[in-house]
């Protein structure tokens, strides 16, 4: 069945400022044209079998409520406390998670979590609970400063890393020193009593210079500092079939082949935008 409104109804439905409501009001709201009404209630109806709406009292549609375990995302706060956004979102939206419950997750983990406490303020009910499970590492990899504090060494990520520092036991693997930017791998996880421990894949440079810190963005957010085979042929094809006098026949080009040009971009520019022109005037002028 082609799923029409599966996504909108359940971004409806998730919103903050959702009230539950019948059929016919949330075709209103979404909006469902009358033609396409019976596909969309067959859409409800998959969503209920599915478990991930319910169609209550009064044919009110909302989110399911949130079971005793719920298995998501998990995402640290800086107060050392954490939420988890199930993967089926539920009534009670994100499961909080109090500072010394999240077992060794990280900020990107997938968890699975326990439902310890249920409170009610009022009209909503606060769920809070404890990570039992670490299904899986949304990342491991980490770019930062090594530093060292006596004979200990360790490494200082970058931005808003999910772990304050990563020990390193043996610095000089990959010819580290004090002060140079690391790409490094958590081997060990840190937990409440122990720092998350790691090992050096790779020394970026000296903290701080321009050439570093792009290779520390790059590592980063891994993005590739070189192009592909297939990119680097493309590009040999297309300067290969360039004819010069074929584009100008096309007319909207200017041809400036005689005129004095010089690039001034780096060798290894990623792409040459920037240049200067050097004209000789008629009184013996030089135009920049």
């Amino acid at each position: 069945m082609p799923q029409n409104f599966i996504k909108r109804i359940m971004r409806l439905l998730t919103h903050e400022d959702y009230t539950p409501a019948q059929p016919k009001a949330l075709a209103g709201i979404l909006p469902v044209p009358e033609g396409e009404y019976e596909i969309f209630r067959q859409e409800l109806e998959q969503l209920a079998q599915e478990g991930r709406i319910v169609i209550g009292k009064n044919d009110l549609v909302s989110l399911p409520e949130m079971a005793g375990e719920v298995t998501g995302v998990f995402q640290a706060a800086r107060g050392g406390y954490g939420f988890v956004r199930p993967d089926n979102p539920t009534a009670q939206g994100d499961l909080y998670i109090p500072a010394g419950e999240s077992l060794n997750a990280i900020s990107g983990d997938k968890v699975v979590a326990e439902v310890s406490r249920r409170q009610r303020r009022g009209e909503t009910v606060r769920l809070t609970g404890r990570v039992s499970k670490v299904i899986s590492r949304g990342r491991t990899q980490f770019v930062g400063t090594l530093l060292r504090e006596g004979k200990g060494w360790f490494v200082k990520p970058d931005g808003k890393a999910p772990t304050d520092i990563i020990t390193i036991s043996d610095p000089g693997a990959k010819d580290a020193r004090q002060g140079d930017k690391v790409l490094v791998e958590i081997l060990k996880f840190s937990s409440r009593d122990y720092y998350a421990e790691g090992v050096i894949l790779e020394r970026l440079g000296k903290s701080g210079t321009d050439e570093t810190e792009l290779k520390g963005i790059l590592r980063r957010y891994k993005l590739e500092d070189k192009f592909t085979r297939k990119v680097l042929q493309e590009t040999r094809r297309v300067v290969g079939g360039f004819n010069a006098e074929k584009e100008l026949s096309l007319g909207g080009r200017e041809d400036i082949r005689s005129q004095t040009i010089i690039t001034i971009d780096p060798a290894d520019a990623r792409d040459f935008d920037d240049a200067i022109s050097l004209k000789r005037l008629q009184k013996g002028d030089w135009q920049l």
